[in-house]
């Protein structure tokens, strides 16, 4: 296992199969998982605690760093014009692996930073931070 991973989807707006494969692997562990439990829970007129459990969420917070304008640059387009729109996609957590998690994109902000220029003229290396998750 390399630990680089790779998200395969196909795109919500033109039905085109893409792939983003990162230059490395995530920041700290590539295993990063956080279980959530989604619920709802009350307190009955008698004192005691209610709790309709709902689902549990499986997430990953991702960081990277030091991505190639490229991997930028497809990245941008899958959030822009996929993942945004609500779109599920495959999340391989190693690019030479099989196995895949289908995954959503947590929605809030996404946005690039530009920590160096890169070795070529007028590129620069990028990091980004972004959260996915499904139900489990």
């Amino acid at each position: 296992m390399n630990f680089i991973p790779k998200i395969e989807y196909i795109e919500l707006v033109t039905g085109t199969p893409k792939t983003v494969t990162f230059d490395s692997p995530p920041e700290g562990d590539p295993l990063n998982e956080r279980y959530k439990a989604v619920q709802n829970t009350k307190r009955s007129s008698g004192g005691v605690r209610q709790t309709q459990h709902n689902y549990n969420l499986k997430q990953y917070k991702l960081t990277f760093i030091f991505q190639t304008e490229a991997t930028k640059d497809a990245f941008d387009d899958f959030y822009l014009n996929h993942a945004s729109r609500g779109g599920t996609f495959n999340y391989f957590i190693s690019s030479d692996e099989p196995d895949f998690e289908t995954m959503e994109l947590v929605i809030g902000s996404y946005s690039p930073k530009r920590p160096i220029p890169a070795a070529v003229l007028g590129e620069f290396e990028y990091d980004f931070v972004f959260s996915i998750e499904r139900v489990v």
